[in-house]
């Protein structure tokens, strides 16, 4: 039977493609805007017709921008000794014309968990596979996260990030 996403009558379970799939924060600062790549992550997903549950997972001491200065303030903001993981967890999403997917997940940082709406692209390969973006703005503080500081409060790190996923995933009919 071949694996396609619009098989309506079994459960389809995905798990990531690491290449290409990505995951990116960026945000603002009083000098510049900055990028941090998160390296090693997970994205699992059941999808049953039009409902997809998923589960993601970053490890925190992974996020890199290319400088280490920035590198460390970010594990040391994201309280990463204490809380290794960020963790993305969503149930009973809702498929929209097999564009969209709809609802809302519960994201947990440096140990604080809010309930994010959820709003991504969809889209689907012949091979089985599909494709989900988006880009999450939340707040820092809203996880009881510091912004950054440096050079004696000199230059700060917006409130506001952004989170931005390309994840790939490949089907599996269970």
């Amino acid at each position: 039977m071949e694996n396609t996403t619009s098989d309506t009558h079994l459960p389809i379970e995905y798990s990531t493609l690491l290449n290409p799939s990505s995951i990116k924060i960026e945000g603002t600062s009083t000098l510049h805007n900055w990028k941090s790549d998160a390296k090693d992550f997970s994205v699992k997903a059941k999808r049953h017709g039009s409902i997809i549950s998923v589960q993601a997972m970053v490890q925190v001491a992974s996020i890199k921008s290319g400088n280490s200065i920035l590198d460390k303030k970010t594990i040391r903001s994201l309280k990463g000794k204490e809380f290794p993981t960020i963790l993305l967890n969503a149930r009973d999403l809702s498929i929209r014309n097999d564009q969209k997917i709809i609802g809302s997940g519960e994201l947990t940082v440096a140990g604080k968990t809010q309930t994010l709406p959820l709003d991504l692209s969809l889209s689907s390969s012949a091979d089985g596979s599909i494709n989900v973006c988006a880009d999450i703005s939340i707040n820092m503080t809203d996880f009881g996260i510091k912004p950054p500081v440096a050079l004696m409060g000199t230059i700060r790190a917006g409130e506001v990030i952004v989170l931005k996923l390309d994840i790939s995933l490949s089907g599996e009919t269970v």
